[in-house]
């Protein structure tokens, strides 16, 4: 059993801010599920169990606002037997610009509360996680509220993109194992535009 967690904050105000696109990916492997079934709610977050490929999957989306995304997280692997590297988290990324996915694993938060909670919750850094690149707010704007800020007009055109591609970012992972994954995804061109 794998868990594949999508960051993000509940309520309707934040469905469409940068900082839900976790939430975004996971609702994407869902709706490309054939058989899905609801979200129910468990854990501090809202749970579905899918299939990709071999795998059986449980879908989360934490309840508990980012900055303790982690108690949700930790609440779901224990109760339900998932290992540590059974884990994909899938976030917002700062680092890189908005059509860019890169898959990683371990290294720090880069001041990502949602990841800090999780690496707290959890007792360790070494998580698989799938970056969605954001960009980086302009001079003078904070990143806090930039995350909480929905994407720019010119950017929406993106966004179903860069959600199918990370939703294949992760449906690598599952299929090759993180280090064949991040090794064949990671080496796609870095570009701002989506695919």
């Amino acid at each position: 059993m794998h868990l594949v967690v999508g960051l993000g904050n509940p309520g309707e105000q934040y469905r469409v801010t940068r900082h839900n696109i976790g939430f975004a990916v996971v609702t994407r492997l869902w709706q490309d599920s054939p058989h899905p079934r609801s979200f129910e709610m468990e854990s501090l977050g809202l749970l579905t169990r899918i299939r990709i490929g071999d795998h059986d999957v449980l879908l989360l989306k934490p309840q508990t606002f980012m900055n303790r995304s982690g108690r949700s997280v930790s609440d779901t692997a224990s109760k339900h037997g998932i290992a540590i590297e059974d884990i994909l988290v899938v976030h917002d990324d700062l680092d890189h610009p908005l059509g860019v996915v890169r898959i990683k694993r371990g290294g720090g938060s880069g001041g990502h509360r949602g990841l800090e909670s999780c690496f707290e919750e959890l007792g360790t850094t070494d998580l698989v996680r799938v970056r969605v690149g954001i960009g980086r707010p302009g001079p003078g704007s904070a990143p806090s509220d930039y995350v909480l800020d929905r994407f720019d007009e010119a950017d929406l055109g993106l966004i179903d993109g860069v959600v199918g591609l990370a939703a294949d970012a992760v449906v690598e992972t599952l299929r090759l194992g993180a280090d064949r994954a991040m090794n064949h995804f990671n080496r796609r061109p870095i570009s701002g535009d989506a695919p």
